[in-house]
């Protein structure tokens, strides 16, 4: 546990503020592994452990056995537990925020083993005051479309048996590069409404526990699935399953980080999505239903 302003240990501390730069803290913001922890009261110095799945003290408010003191876990002075190190107390983080694993192989495939099958475990490796995952998304989305159509676009010309010479090559680069130029600016607005509608829903149908950064968060790194266009060949044909993996993913993540039923979550990710498609496959319909034949 350390102090997010100025990284300095806040261990065995029972003042709430960094002794560094004075900022303040409450336990309950930090996460755990959990019964990694030893929550002490400060008055005769007992340990209990949090064995939440955030590793925290259930129940959080409690009298203590020893000194009969009534205690909140924030105030608790908090130790890690006998035999654990300072490194082993944090929860698993993405492997987009740990520099050494960001742009590795085996940190890319985690994040989208994860996102598929765990994405409740995904969104809790997430801090909620880390980047709001917006360029990840973008990243992932125009390396995706990028790598697809690159290696459509070969087998397309090899398989024809075209003639490929230094001009016709700069030709496709250039045009290639216009081509996802255009994706990532339609796919950062896209995304950027679907947040805001997505957020906007869920504070219109109740109360939620963290603000609209959260909510991007799980919208952005539910962007892993993207990666399948980048499979030779067969890419282009995920293109149809991607967004309704992505909603699937997304809406199980604001369910678990805005602690909102999974109808909520649902209904806030999926509207945005079927109201855009449903606005351009009916636009042609009325379109010609005024004009006339």
């Amino acid at each position: 546990m350390r102090c997010r302003t100025c990284d300095y240990p806040l261990w065995n501390i029972s003042a709430r503020s960094c002794p560094e730069c004075g900022a303040p803290f409450r336990p309950s913001d930090f996460e755990f592994v959990p019964n990694s922890i030893r929550f002490c009261c400060p008055e005769c110095q007992v340990a209990y452990y949090g064995t939440s799945p955030q590793g925290h003290l259930e129940p959080p408010a409690f009298e203590c056995v020893r000194c009969g003191r009534a205690l909140t876990m924030d105030e608790c002075v908090l130790l890690p537990a006998e035999g654990v190190v300072d490194e082993e107390t944090a929860p698993e983080v993405m492997p987009w925020f740990d520099p050494r694993r960001r742009w590795t192989f085996g940190g890319w495939f985690t994040m989208l083993l994860r996102s598929m099958c765990e994405p409740r475990r995904y969104i809790r490796s997430i801090p909620p005051e880390r980047s709001s995952g917006f360029l990840f998304a973008l990243v992932i989305l125009c390396a995706g479309f990028a790598i697809g159509g690159a290696s459509w676009t070969g087998l397309m010309m090899v398989g024809q048996g075209a003639f490929i010479t230094t001009g016709s090559v700069l030709d496709m680069v250039w045009r290639s590069l216009v081509v996802v130029i255009c994706w990532a600016a339609a796919s950062a607005l896209l995304l950027l409404l679907w947040c805001l509608v997505a957020h906007g829903l869920l504070r219109m149908t109740g109360s939620v526990a963290r603000g609209l950064h959260r909510t991007t968060q799980c919208l952005c790194f539910g962007a892993p699935m993207s990666l399948a266009m980048a499979l030779p060949c067969v890419g282009c044909y995920t293109i149809p399953v991607i967004p309704v993996w992505w909603c699937i993913v997304a809406a199980t993540m604001v369910a678990e980080a805005q602690r909102v039923s999974g109808a909520r979550a649902a209904l806030a990710v999926l509207a945005f999505p079927l109201v855009s498609i449903g606005s351009c496959c009916g636009f042609p319909m009325v379109a010609v239903a005024l004009l006339g034949p």
